[in-house]
C-alpha cells in the first residue's frame, strides 16, 4: 500500500515531466514557425526582386525598340522599389541587356540576349 507522502511526490514527479514535455513540445514548435515565417519572407523578397528586375527588362525593351542605340544605365521605379537597367550592349546581330533589382536584402540580376527583331535568344538569372 502506498502511504500519502508517497502519492503526493509520484503526483508531483508526474506534473514536472508532463510540464517539462510540454515546454519543451512548445518551444519546438515555436522554432519551426518562426524559422518557416523567415523563410516566407526571403521568398517573398525574391520574387520581388526578380520581378522588379524583369519590369526593367520590359523597360529596356521598349527603349530599345524606340532607339536601336540605347544603352542602359538608368534606374526605374517600380511600385516601391528600384531597378536599374545596367547595360545594352550590342554584339553581332544580338543585343544583350542587364538588370538588376534589390528589395531589401534580396538582388537578382536577370541577362537576357534577343536577336536584330527582339526575339529571345536566352533568358538567364545570374
Amino acid at each position: 500500500m502506498i502511504r500519502k507522502s508517497e502519492q503526493g511526490y509520484i503526483a508531483l514527479t508526474t506534473v514536472i515531466i508532463l510540464g517539462v514535455t510540454l515546454l519543451v513540445a512548445v518551444l519546438g514548435f515555436g522554432f519551426i514557425i518562426f524559422f518557416n515565417r523567415e523563410s516566407t519572407t526571403q521568398a517573398i523578397l525574391k520574387d520581388d526582386s526578380y520581378f522588379a528586375a524583369r519590369a526593367c527588362i520590359e523597360q529596356a525593351l521598349l527603349n530599345l525598340t524606340a532607339d536601336s542605340a540605347y544603352t542602359g544605365g538608368e534606374n526605374i521605379s517600380v511600385g516601391s522599389n528600384q531597378c536599374t537597367i545596367s547595360s545594352v550592349a550590342q554584339d553581332g546581330e544580338n543585343y544583350l541587356i542587364i538588370t538588376t533589382a534589390t528589395v531589401e536584402r534580396s538582388t537578382t540580376t536577370l541577362e537576357l540576349t534577343v536577336d536584330g527583331i527582339l526575339d529571345v535568344v536566352s533568358f538567364v538569372e545570374r
